[in-house]
């Protein structure tokens, strides 16, 4: 069973994910899922993956306030940061600014 409410904004009281923040989860577990498949897939060695998603919604699209303003996410940015990768590859997205974060680590940037 899954918690659901809203924040405070929307009349919740922020006791659980609400319906889009369980979209970005299972968006997050997809892409996740596909990184390490495509890895395996490639002889890539992966110890370990943390994936976060970070997005923007306005209110004002959200409620249709205003029709100037998206209804939904603005943009969602996915940040991979993969240690003990042997061999780097990238395989799917558009890179737009990977980064070293050390000795056999990287992350990536996607932008959907």
């Amino acid at each position: 069973m899954l918690d659901h409410d809203e924040p405070p904004v929307l009349l919740g009281e922020d006791q659980g994910a609400n319906a889009g923040e369980y979209a970005l989860a299972a968006l997050n577990d997809c892409l996740t899922t596909t990184l390490i498949y495509h890895a395996a897939a490639q002889g890539v060695k992966i110890d370990e993956v943390e994936s976060t998603l970070a997005s923007d919604v306005d209110i004002q699209g959200l409620l249709g306030i205003s029709e100037n303003v998206r209804n939904g996410y603005d943009k969602i940015k996915v940040t991979f940061e993969v240690k003990q990768c042997y061999r780097i590859f990238f395989g799917f997205g558009e890179i737009l600014s990977p980064h070293v974060k050390g000795f056999g680590c990287f992350a990536i940037y996607l932008f959907l």
